[in-house]
């Protein structure tokens, strides 16, 4: 009886094993997988947090750079205000000059009609310079 004791058991066993193998390589992967998906998680979560702290500074040199086109665009405005204000003084000032000789032709064109004087039809009179 011992003998067949001894095969029972070595059966018992060879049973034993191979129910519970497939269970511990199971139990063996499943554990490595979630190691992976773990690690993978920590990675990916680390490229995230990378692209936004890029995206943070990209975000900051466009609003630094941003900031000083609107302060370019301010000294540009004020630049041209000044520019165009020197240019109508320029265009009143050459109106006038360009009026005062004008009047000035013609007072001296009906002043020398009226004594006698023939006129050529393209006749134009500079004034004297002024100083």
């Amino acid at each position: 009886m011992s003998e067949g004791w001894a095969v029972a058991l070595i059966a018992l066993f060879g049973v034993l094993c191979t129910v519970t193998s497939p269970m511990i390589l199971a139990y063996l992967t499943s554990r490595t997988n979630r190691a992976t998906r773990a690690e993978a998680a920590a990675d990916a979560k680390a490229m995230r947090e990378e692209d936004w702290a890029r995206q943070d500074a990209v975000a900051a040199r466009v609003t630094g750079a941003a900031n000083l086109l609107a302060k370019q665009n301010e000294l540009v405005a004020a630049a041209t205000e000044v520019t165009q204000t020197k240019l109508d003084e320029v265009h009143k000032i050459v109106n006038q000059q360009r009026t005062d000789m004008l009047r000035y032709q013609a007072v001296l064109l009906a002043a020398l009609e009226a004594a006698g004087v023939p006129v050529p039809a393209d006749a134009s009179i500079t004034p004297p310079a002024q100083d």
